[in-house]
Parts: structure tokens; sequence; C-alpha cells
């Protein structure tokens, strides 16, 4: 009779523990819904910031096409590039006289963000 009286006893208390756990579930369930509201606001956040700053890169990128081409167009330049971050820049329609001779410079930028 003690064991089956101990077996009760140690069922009543996994009853009461499976009975408090249930209580919980609900209120763990609305907070990890409201963590997974709330991550999916930061993702959106996140996606909407990248979207405007590929708006600017887009727009800056088309700024610096527009003025590259009203440079060639003007002043004839054309940029080089070579090995090791070597650039050059070649400029025509500098002497009125005679506006194919070529103007041209050669700058390098290394590791150190020091041009040469």
């Amino acid at each position: 009779i003690s064991s089956v009286l101990s077996r009760v006893r140690t069922l009543q208390a996994k009853k009461q523990e499976l009975e408090s756990l249930m209580k919980s579930l609900p209120k763990e369930l609305g907070n990890i819904r409201a963590d997974r509201r709330k991550n999916l606001d930061e993702i959106a956040s996140y996606e909407k910031e990248l979207s405007l700053l590929e708006e600017d890169d887009t727009k800056s990128s088309e700024d610096i096409r527009e003025l590259c081409a009203m440079y060639r167009d003007t002043l004839g330049l054309e940029i080089y590039r070579f090995e090791g971050g070597e650039v050059q820049f070649d400029f025509r329609y500098i002497d009125p006289e005679q506006p194919e001779n070529i103007f041209s410079f050669r700058i390098c930028v290394d590791k150190n963000r020091r041009y040469q």
C-alpha cells in the first residue's frame, strides 16, 4: 500500500507540474508571437533602410555617370585604370589651337590612402 501511495503522490505531483506548465503556455506563446512581430518589424525597417540606401547609391551612380559624360564631352576626359590602383586622366580639348593634343597625369592611392 505504501508503494501505491508513493506512486499516487508522484503522479499527482507530475500532474500539478503539467497543469502549471499548461497554464503558462498561452503566456509563453503570446511572448513568442510578440517577439516574432517585433523581429518582423525590425526586418521590415532594415529592408526599407536598405532600399533607401540602394536608391541613393543608384542616384549617386547616375550623377557620376552624367558628370563623367559632361567632362568627356567638354574636356575630352578619358580615365584609365592600371594595376596597383594607378589611374590615368587624359584631357583633350584643352588647347583650342590643337584640340587633339592630350594632357594627362597619373595618380596612385596606396593601402594607407596616400597618393603618389
